[in-house]
């Protein structure tokens, strides 16, 4: 579990500098509503789709990288989402569904020459940069380590948390780690579950890590 741990930690280090948590300043035509609508609209997409939950949080992540770096217009926003779910599907699942489909939930506002382009569009900006542990990722092993997975009411508590606080751009401001630490800390004290103090010890990610109590609660 430490290894593992370790080395997601290792990962966020690196990926946490594609994203600017202030990048909504600098967008002009788009705010934190319009941000919080589309993942709610990619949350009922990737369900849809059948696709994986890391999928839509590697989706999640396209975004606010691609957001950080470039400028974009309030029409194309929703072409950014469906295909940053693209790229992320492409790298998570196993089956996919055809181009077609993926604009056909648009309501065919994109074509599939639209799509194909913004793809190429995304992975030039992000120069490929697609691999980054998510607040799943670290969620899977620490509420394992705390005996929360054991409790499938619980694990699936803590993940409508997480999910539900992605919706809101305050998320940005914050590490993967500590917000599944922070989702974590909440299903032990909501079930009253003994050992949530577990979280803050220093040794609980195998070294020093900002995984300060200030930050979780906050």
């Amino acid at each position: 579990y430490l290894k593992e741990l370790e080395n997601l930690v290792e990962e966020e280090e690196n990926s946490r500098l594609n994203i600017n948590p202030n990048y909504l300043k600098f967008q002009q035509e788009i705010n934190a509503d319009m941000r919080a609508i589309l993942i709610d609209w990619l949350i009922e997409v990737n369900k849809r789709f059948n696709f994986q939950e890391e999928t839509l949080y590697k989706a999640i992540y396209i975004i606010d990288s691609y957001l950080s770096k470039k400028i974009i217009k309030r029409k194309y926003l929703q072409l950014l989402g469906i295909t940053s779910l693209i790229i992320s599907a492409k790298l998570n699942e196993i089956y996919l569904p055809k181009i077609s489909n993926y604009s056909d939930i648009t309501d065919k506002a994109y074509d599939q020459e639209e799509i194909k382009k913004m793809e190429e569009e995304i992975l030039k900006t992000l120069n490929f940069n697609l691999l980054v542990p998510t607040p799943l990722s670290f969620y899977e092993i620490i509420s394992q380590k705390l005996g929360i997975s054991d409790d499938i009411n619980k694990y699936k508590f803590g993940e409508f948390l997480m999910q539900s606080f992605m919706l809101d751009n305050n998320s940005l401001y914050f590490s993967n780690s500590i917000i599944a630490c922070a989702a974590c800390y909440i299903v032990m004290k909501f079930c009253k579950m003994t050992n949530y103090k577990t979280i803050f010890d220093d040794s609980f990610f195998g070294h020093q890590k900002s995984n300060n109590e200030t930050l979780v609660k906050e």
